[in-house]
């Protein structure tokens, strides 16, 4: 009998089979290595034609001055969409995608031109939630020019962040969410693991440290059965997170290691509601494996 060492814990993919969004990845990081290469920078101009969310927060194609959702009453809404000033003194709407065509963006751009504000070209600009929020935190703003009003609801929005984060996992097949905390530096990672490669997508790249660690901090909130009341950042935890993305009850495995660069939490992902749909024997195991495996399982402790 084979060692257990040995055991094909899953079906093999070809080596030249690379999943759809490994190559999507590969593809954008490839363009934009190209167009940074050919392509002068520019001062604080908006892209024209936006028609995907702005998912980057280096290098951002435009500048954000202040935050003008205190000034029009909108804190409550500041997580969805946020009207801000740019450098050049014009106005954009920074919105999440599902909000772009909503009356109440439509009503903020009414409202925008009603009292005298230069609009920016495209005003409506979508951008990811993750962004979104560290906008209205006043952690992309321009220096010095950090508005007051970016404490309003902030548990909300990190809770939001998060789920996002965990949502985007589910929704491509991700086995683990590892969120790599840097405190040397201005801003830290997230990855996926997704059919055995380590996947750093656009989405979520250059994270500001400072928002994932208010980020783990509100999700270990969440926790059950944690070691801890608070997420310690230098103190290994473990714990059980249940959550329910897009009406399907899901589960997510906490696992933190402390590390001299900072904590490196990796997010366990598993579906409750799954069902096996291949056999022992289906998926390539030897029948004295496969009588193992049933006896481990079958065995109390």
């Amino acid at each position: 009998m084979k060692p257990l060492l040995n055991l094909p814990w899953r079906r093999r993919q070809p080596a030249s089979v690379m999943p759809p969004i490994v190559a999507r990845e590969a593809a954008s990081l490839r363009t934009r290595s190209g167009a940074a290469a050919a392509a002068p920078a520019q001062e604080a101009s908006v892209p024209a034609g936006e028609t995907t969310p702005t998912n980057t927060h280096a290098n951002l194609p435009w500048r954000v001055l202040r935050s003008l959702a205190g000034r029009l009453g909108l804190d409550a809404n500041q997580e969805r969409y946020c009207p801000v000033e740019l450098l050049d003194g014009s106005v954009a709407i920074l919105t999440l995608e599902d909000w772009c065509d909503s009356d109440q963006v439509r009503e903020l751009e009414r409202l925008l031109r009603e009292r005298g504000y230069r609009l920016a070209h495209p005003t409506k600009l979508k951008v990811t939630a993750p962004l979104l929020l560290a906008v209205v935190r006043g952690q992309l703003l321009t220096e010095g020019q950090a508005s007051a009003s970016t404490a309003a609801s902030s548990r909300s929005r990190m809770a939001d962040a998060f789920l996002d984060m965990v949502a985007w996992g589910f929704e491509h097949e991700a086995s683990d969410l590892h969120i790599n905390i840097q405190l040397r530096a201005a801003e830290s990672e997230v990855r996926y693991s997704i059919a055995g490669r380590y996947v750093a997508p656009s989405r979520f790249a250059g994270m500001p440290t400072a928002t994932l660690q208010e980020i783990l901090a509100v999700a270990w909130m969440r926790v059950r059965g944690g070691n801890g009341a608070v997420f310690d950042p230098g103190l290994e935890q473990q714990g059980q997170i249940h959550l329910e993305i897009k009406g399907r009850p899901v589960m997510l495995r906490w696992a933190s290691l402390a590390t001299d660069a900072g904590p490196s939490v990796c997010f366990r992902l598993l579906r409750l509601d799954a069902q096996a749909e291949d056999s022992l024997a289906e998926l390539g195991y030897l029948p004295q494996q496969v009588a193992v495996l049933e006896q481990a399982t079958a065995r109390e402790g």
